[in-house]
Order: structure tokens, then sequence, then C-alpha cells
């Protein structure tokens, strides 16, 4: 299954090096590194967490505590397939 990454999605992990990075360069890089890594991972396995109320998935990534927020949706280069669509990342203790 491929797993395709929103504009927001992206943004996310993003931000969440961008602040990082302020305080541990190092750190920033592993972090983004392992998200990306645990997101495309659903590539294999995506129905393996629970479908909740709204359709959407969540991956927790325990190494770190970020969740990863996806939705199975119709593959857009193959519609008889399906796709993992990442729509967010965030840690718990971020203000959203």
């Amino acid at each position: 299954m491929k797993v395709f990454w929103s504009d927001q999605s992206r943004f996310d992990v993003e931000r969440i090096r961008s602040y990082l990075f302020e305080k541990n360069p190092l750190a920033a890089i592993a972090v983004s590194e392992t998200l990306f890594s645990a997101g495309n991972s659903l590539s294999s396995l995506p129905r393996r967490y629970a479908e909740r109320e709204g359709g959407y998935r969540e991956m927790v990534v325990s190494r770190y505590h970020y969740i990863i927020r996806y939705q199975l949706v119709a593959d857009p280069e193959n519609d008889k397939r399906h796709a993992a669509l990442i729509l967010s990342v965030w840690h718990p203790a971020q203000d959203r």
C-alpha cells in the first residue's frame, strides 16, 4: 500500500523539526527521520490501528510520543487499491 503525506502533515513535521533544531539539532534530525519512517511504515499493515469515529486512525510513535493521524483512502494512482493518507502529526503536549 502506498503512503501519501498531506501538505498539513509535512508542515507539522517541519514545524516540529524547526522547534527542536533550536534546542538540539541532532535530536531534530533524529525525530523528523523517525516520524517519516514511522509514517511510511504504514505501507505494510496499515490497518494495525483501530479506526476511530470520523474514519481516521492514529499511530503513536512511542519513542518520542508523537501521534500520526491518517486515513485509508482510494489510491489516487489506482482506484482499485487503498492508500494511507497521513493527515497530521503532533505531540500531545502541543497546544492544538
